[in-house]
């Protein structure tokens, strides 16, 4: 039986997006369009049925499509691609993976990826599905990965087209602002690609959009522009026999899940309690009292007399950074309790680092419905101060009411909850080593895991978060006992990757490693030739004395010896020796 090479083609396209002045994005997807098969040259090949099913869910949409195609003649070759639509924006020098588990079937067969290319393209917008978006197609590329297919003479084959892909959208992260703004997704899948075969009919079309991860996380569809669905528990349904292409050329979606977006910054942002040592105020009613503010409750309140002198005060374990500072205003247990009591009309907030006062201003506060509270999402009732550079050394805040909204029928004043946001909280590995770096007695475990969240945290994210750095840290690994091979290569990599690292403190560090553990140090250390130099000027800086000289040469005496070490071990050895005593002459 006779057979053919068919070539299937993917291909993707980048293409720019709009830009806020003062920001930059936090968060991107650099997909526009993705599409249906498009045949390089027409065959006698008919599409039978087209199955289409997306499921959308937050950034992601995941495509499943199935094929029926005919071929009505021959053996033949059958060249054809599936688009699919990408950007590159001014923020992003290199190609954004924005495509994941890409993967074709022949039947039961997944098709292998032969090879990839790309290629400048430029493609027509429709504006109106993108009118959010500033469009710049000067920028866009094509990518194609290309893979085989076989067919027979007169053979009917179901081919599975399956992935994953974030969809076009540009979250924005403001330089004076602490919350994120949200954009809208946009998906489109393109139809027309295919009109050459089977004369741009296809027999049998299903479409399936599945909204149902969607509306669960509070998100809502804005458009679709396709009209003939049915809609049911979550799913537009669309069946269509004989579709001509040209009534039906693309699939066009915008949706948005900006709520559940804003809520999950709220709760990933929030400072934990383990952080706050105490919360003290001037005073309060009995029933109502501090421990009320920062219970995660909006039915609680802490609440004081009017003729009292008022303020709060919370002091932390551990300095932090201190992004925002913000009130639940008023008693929200209910709309009765909220109106017949006062609430804040103006408060002075400071923000100290020790005794040293890092920030103050005075905050006006504009008194708000009841209606406007939804309780399971907040944000848009929060009264706050944002302190985008207030840096990080914050210990301890202080809010002191100045002025008051007077209430329906009683002179207490309430404040239902306080938020303090901090971008650290989203980076776990940073809070872990916070929490470890300021405990006062660490057990080896303990410095292990220091050592081992001290690689994995960048520098910038450190210094922005707690002034302390990365020499603050190393020395509390002192007389730690490493026990694994990553334990000693990471000593090894921490002078050769991190940036303004103390030569003297690494030094002492290195010492130490090397004179408790010779034998494993060397033979981590050998596997980093290239390192081996620049860990041996570390160490020799901090040689004191003939004792620690003489000890060094024993200690290289001895591992010179050890039948046990490889060639290359052997090798490291010597250059480490010699590399060492070279810098100790020109001290």
């Amino acid at each position: 039986m006779a057979r053919r090479l068919i070539l299937l083609i993917l291909f993707i396209i980048l293409i720019p997006v709009g830009v806020y002045a003062n920001g930059a994005p936090v968060d991107t997807g650099t997909y526009t369009v993705t599409g249906n098969v498009e045949p390089i040259e027409k065959k006698d090949i008919s599409i039978e049925r087209e199955h289409i099913k997306l499921r959308v869910d937050e950034d992601y949409v995941n495509v499943k499509v199935t094929y029926d195609f005919l071929n009505m003649g021959g053996a033949q070759d059958f060249k054809y691609a599936f688009p699919v639509d990408y950007k590159i924006n001014e923020y992003e020098s290199q190609l954004k993976e924005t495509i994941f588990n890409f993967k074709m079937y022949d039947g039961d067969e997944e098709l292998k990826i032969l090879d990839v290319k790309v290629e400048k393209e430029v493609v027509q917008r429709d504006e109106n599905l993108y009118e959010d978006v500033n469009i710049n197609v000067d920028n866009e590329v094509r990518k194609w990965f290309i893979t085989s297919l076989t067919f027979d003479e007169n053979e009917k084959k179901t081919v599975y087209i399956e992935y994953k892909i974030k969809t076009l959208y540009v979250d924005w992260g403001m330089s004076n602002e602490f919350f994120t703004r949200f954009d809208k997704n946009y998906f489109e899948y393109n139809l027309t690609p295919a009109k050459v075969l089977g004369e741009g009919i296809i027999k049998d079309f299903n479409l399936e959009i599945d909204v149902k991860p969607l509306i669960y996380k509070d998100g809502d569809v804005d458009y679709l522009n396709v009209d003939d669905f049915v809609y049911e528990e979550g799913i537009y349904k669309v069946n269509r026999e004989n579709l001509n292409i040209d009534e039906m050329p693309n699939i066009k979606l915008a949706y948005n899940s900006i709520r559940h977006k804003e809520k999950k910054e709220l709760e990933n942002t929030r400072i934990d309690e383990e952080f706050i040592k105490n919360i003290t105020s001037s005073s309060h009613l009995e029933g109502y009292g501090v421990e009320n503010l920062y219970d995660k409750d909006l039915d609680t309140t802490w609440a004081i007399k009017e003729d009292w002198d008022k303020w709060i005060q919370i002091e932390f374990k551990y300095p932090i950074e201190v992004s925002l500072v913000g009130i639940i205003n008023g008693y929200t247990k209910d709309k009765t309790v909220y109106e017949e009591n006062k609430k804040v009309k103006a408060f002075k907030l400071e923000l100290y680092n020790g005794k040293n006062k890092i920030t103050e201003e005075i905050r006006y506060i504009q008194e708000r419905n009841y209606e406007d509270l939804d309780k399971e999402y907040y944000k848009d009732f929060i009264d706050y101060s944002d302190f985008v550079y207030a840096g990080p050394e914050v210990d301890k805040i202080k809010i002191t009411i100045l002025d008051t909204y007077d209430g329906l029928l009683y002179e207490d004043l309430c404040i239902s909850e306080i938020l303090l946001l901090s971008n650290t909280m989203k980076n776990k590995n940073l809070i872990e080593l916070i929490k470890l770096y300021y405990k006062e007695e660490k057990t080896n475990e303990e410095k292990r895991r220091l050592l081992n969240l001290l690689m994995e945290v960048k520098s910038h994210e450190l210094y922005e978060s707690a002034y302390f750095n990365y020499n603050d840290v190393i020395k509390e690994l002192s007389n730690i006992e490493l026990k694994t091979e990553k334990d000693f290569r990471n000593i090894i990599e921490l002078g050769n990757k991190k940036e303004n690292i103390s030569k003297t403190i690494y030094g002492q560090l290195i010492k130490s490693i090397f004179f408790s553990e010779p034998k494993k140090f060397i033979k981590e250390l050998s596997k980093y030739p290239n390192k081996i130099e620049s860990t041996a000027l570390y160490m020799s800086d901090e040689i004191s004395g003939k004792e620690e000289w003489d000890r060094l040469k024993d200690e290289i005496k001895e591992l010179n010896k050890d039948k046990e070490l490889k060639f290359e071990e052997t090798v490291a050895v010597n250059l480490f020796y010699i590399k060492v005593n070279e810098n100790i002459d020109k001290l």
